[in-house]
This record gives structure tokens, sequence and C-alpha cells, in this order.
């Protein structure tokens, strides 16, 4: 099953937008609590989980951009009382329901995408579980675009 997930080619003629909202709509990471995939599950995230805060707090981050947040599965759980936080994502669906479940004062949500998009300027972008999944151009584009970003 997993052969199908990490053919790129099947998803040769499709825009990053397009190919995120097909895995997105079809369960296709095939995860029974995060259509995000096993790497946003709660106890696949327990470390990075309990570090987020103490690196906020050692390098002073009062504005995090975590890009792509997916579904906010095991983001939710963690304090975020310090920052303003942004959850940015290509899946317009996705924002869309964190928006209604999520979102209050120091918490956002934005349809964005890493390699074209201008992002916030914030302290901190995270980037988690996201260019392994994009071509070699995407990823350089990602990449300048966080340094454009400041």
């Amino acid at each position: 099953m997993f052969a199908n997930i990490y053919d790129k080619t099947r998803f040769l003629y499709k825009n990053n937008k397009n190919v995120f909202e097909i895995i997105y709509t079809n369960n296709l990471w095939d995860s029974r609590e995060s259509r995000s995939g096993v790497g946003s599950e709660i106890d696949t995230t327990k470390t990075i989980r309990m570090i987020l805060p103490k690196l906020w707090k050692k390098y002073k981050i009062k504005t995090f951009l975590d890009i792509p947040c997916g579904d906010y599965n095991w983001m939710k759980e963690v304090n975020k009382e310090t920052i303003t936080y942004i959850g940015g994502d290509v899946v317009q669906e996705i924002i869309a329901q964190n928006k209604q479940k999520y979102a209050r004062g120091n918490i956002s949500f934005v349809v964005l995408d890493i390699t074209h998009d201008v992002l916030p300027q914030v302290d901190m972008i995270f980037c988690k579980d996201c260019l392994q999944h994009l071509s070699y151009e995407s990823v350089r584009r990602a990449l300048l675009n966080f340094q454009k970003s400041k």
C-alpha cells in the first residue's frame, strides 16, 4: 500500500495544492488518528510536544509559523500561551476546519503554499514532515521563501 503513497509519478501533473488535497481527502497516509499521517499522531509527537515550549522560552520566540500545520492533531496538545501561533497549509479544507475548531486570540490559521506565497514574518518557522514529499525544485523554492520571509 505505501508504494502507492510514495509513488510521486502518480501526481506528476498536479501542483502541490492538488496533491495534498487528494492525500488529505482520501486519507492516503492511512492514519486512523490524523489525516495528516502517522507523523501527526499523539504518540509519535511526544518528544517534540515537550521540546517546543522549551525552545520558545530559550530563544525568546514570540511568533511561530507552523507550515504545513496539517489537521493540528498533535499541535493542539502543545502549550502555546506564550506565543502567537500561525498555522499554514495549502489545503483549504484543513484550514477551514482548523479555524472553526481551534482559532482563538493567539492561534490563527491561513491557506499558504510554502513554495510561492508570501509568508508572514515570524521569529520561528517550523516545517515538519513536508519537504521530503516535494520535488527538488519545490524544496529549493520553499527554502528560498523561508529565507525571504526573514
